[in-house]
């Protein structure tokens, strides 16, 4: 038997409005999970596009490590936080990216983005 739908209340319509405006200006045709079983938790498009959910978790820095080998995988990225409960985005500068291993890149000269420790925060990356 199908859902009778109905009328969302209280602050779920503009919260999903807000969300679907974020994956619909992302890249197409979506998201994937990228590097699942290396614990990077990020989803997106391997080399252009990452998004990054913390949760409930309330961090008060991220430490900004993707995967990558090689000089493809040399590339700036733009980064945004993202509020997810209070529906904003604040841009929080560049990083440009150098070989930190065998397998994966970051940003010497910031290798970590500050974060106001709060819950429900996103990070997102987008190539430049």
């Amino acid at each position: 038997m199908a859902g009778a739908g109905g009328v969302l209340r209280g602050h779920s319509a503009p919260r999903l409005a807000f969300l679907r405006g974020i994956l619909e200006n992302g890249p197409a045709p979506g998201l994937d999970p990228i590097q699942t079983w290396w614990g990077y938790r990020l989803a997106g498009r391997d080399q252009a596009y990452y998004l990054r959910y913390f949760g409930a978790g309330a961090p008060a820095e991220w430490a900004v490590v993707l995967p990558g080998k090689g000089a493809g995988a040399l590339h700036s990225y733009r980064a945004d936080i993202i509020d997810t409960w209070n529906m904003t985005i604040t841009p929080a500068g560049t990083f440009t990216m150098a070989q930190m291993n065998d397998y994966d890149v970051h940003d010497p000269v910031r290798p970590t983005l500050a974060l106001p420790g709060k819950p429900w925060l996103t990070v997102r990356l987008v190539r430049v």
